[in-house]
């Protein structure tokens, strides 16, 4: 049987700007700016955080706060928890109708009040969620 607390629900939207290259996205009473890069074939303002940008930091906060669940349910004295992560995407590749992907990802984790012992076993774990 489902209980209301069962599943979490997310929204968020994001709408023209009226100006080039730019758009607004808002989640809940946040607004923020996101802005295509200055480069050849986007001609966006590129002041603002991009799209991939914005979509790194969405999976490097989603692997930090759940390193800290993780830390939290196996005991483990985890005090702080940083995650950086690059990406590249080929910006001369033929995605014919598909999204573009990223050629290549890599994410680094530095954790505080862990042994190494228990670094590695906390991503072993993520890994495997």
């Amino acid at each position: 049987m489902d209980t209301p607390d069962r599943y979490f629900t997310f929204h968020a939207e994001t709408f023209s700007s009226g100006t080039k290259g730019r758009a607004f996205s808002r989640i809940r009473n946040n607004v923020f700016v996101v802005d295509d890069p200055s480069r050849p074939g986007y001609d966006g303002p590129g002041e603002e955080p991009g799209a991939g940008e914005l979509f790194m930091a969405a999976i490097t906060t989603c692997a930090g706060l759940m390193m800290e669940r993780l830390a939290r349910a196996d005991g483990l004295p985890l005090e702080r928890v940083h995650v950086g992560m690059d990406g590249s995407l080929d910006t001369q590749a033929d995605f014919g109708s598909n999204p573009p992907v990223l050629d290549s990802a890599r994410m680094l984790f530095t954790f505080t009040g862990l042994s190494g012992e228990q670094a590695e076993q906390l991503v072993e774990t993520f890994k495997r969620r």
